[in-house]
């Protein structure tokens, strides 16, 4: 048991951030179904819903800010987490060709958030749905996977997708089916979840515009995740007792390259044929890029 904890924490620190993804919302599901499990066998009420899914009444919402954030990494029906990993790994893959692992957590966050203020906007909107307010949760993550398909269309409309039975079909009518099945089809069944698909949606989509214009509208929830993860370091070093040490770092002028800025040469030159490889699928569409091309930017994504 404890090689496999350890050959899973190997896998989970070598693995890039749509892995780390994938097995946060993984670990996530099985602790919270063994939970669920116990809490039945003593015939306790299982409360897990009640705590990290998201209420669509507005007073119990903003009485549980953390929801808007921990619903989308929990899931009850083993078939919706199973069909959500499956779609996040396909779609997040998608999203790598076009932009960079860091976006990708970055708008899988903000298409969740932008998902759960729609749900709680409709069902306290329109009045067909006010009768379900009181007792209508959310929980999830297809609001934000939707977001990453969209952006990932809005990037390569063009880009051909080879479907089992289908053949080669544009990204740009993936994405649309897929948002037109969640939306529409899916309204008389599960009439709150849909307008959260639909706000993920605009998200992605809100996304994909805005970078094309370099307008990166995730970014704060970048340096919202760096500062808490500052913020957490510096407790876990306080409570090792550990202290930061300084280095005091001494250049040989020599007038030769040193290797920091043989480095720093090789990154910048990656960083520029990376963006000269983004600048062309924005102009010609993802079919434009040689095999080298698509090569270097795949490589980049599992940075």
């Amino acid at each position: 048991m404890s090689n496999l904890i350890k050959e899973l924490g190997t896998m989970y620190k070598e693995g890039d951030l749509l892995s780390k993804l994938i097995f946060i919302l993984s670990g996530i599901f099985l602790v919270s179904l063994l939970t669920n499990m116990i809490l039945s066998l003593f015939e306790a009420p299982i409360l897990l819903r009640f705590i990290f899914a998201l209420p669509a009444n507005v007073e119990e919402a903003l009485s549980m800010p953390w929801a808007i954030i921990t619903y989308m990494f929990y899931h009850e029906n083993p078939i919706h987490f199973l069909f959500n990993v499956l779609m996040l790994y396909w779609m997040g893959r998608l999203f790598l060709m076009s932009y960079q692992s860091r976006d990708l957590v970055n708008l899988f966050l903000f298409g969740g958030i932008v998902g759960g203020l729609f749900f709680i906007l409709a069902l306290n909107i329109f009045p067909s749905l006010s009768a379900y307010t009181n007792y209508t949760t959310l929980d999830g993550s297809s609001a934000a996977i939707i977001a990453l398909l969209v952006a990932a269309a809005v990037a390569a409309p063009e880009m051909r997708v080879k479907l089992v039975l289908l053949g080669e079909i544009r990204l740009k009518w993936i994405a649309l089916f897929f948002v037109a099945v969640s939306v529409l089809i899916d309204h008389k069944e599960n009439a709150g979840g849909c307008f959260s698909h639909l706000g993920g949606a605009v998200a992605g989509y809100l996304f994909g515009y805005n970078m094309r214009k370099g307008n990166n509208i995730t970014a704060w929830i970048g340096r919202i995740i760096d500062f808490l993860s500052g913020l957490a370091d510096k407790i876990v070093n306080t409570v090792k007792g550990n202290k930061s040490t300084k280095f005091k770092v001494v250049y040989n002028n020599t007038g030769k390259t040193t290797a920091d800025e043989s480095y720093n040469m090789r990154k910048k030159a990656q960083n520029d044929a990376i963006d000269a490889i983004l600048d062309k699928i924005k102009e010609s569409g993802y079919s434009s890029l040689t095999e080298e091309e698509r090569q270097i930017l795949f490589n980049a994504s599992k940075k």
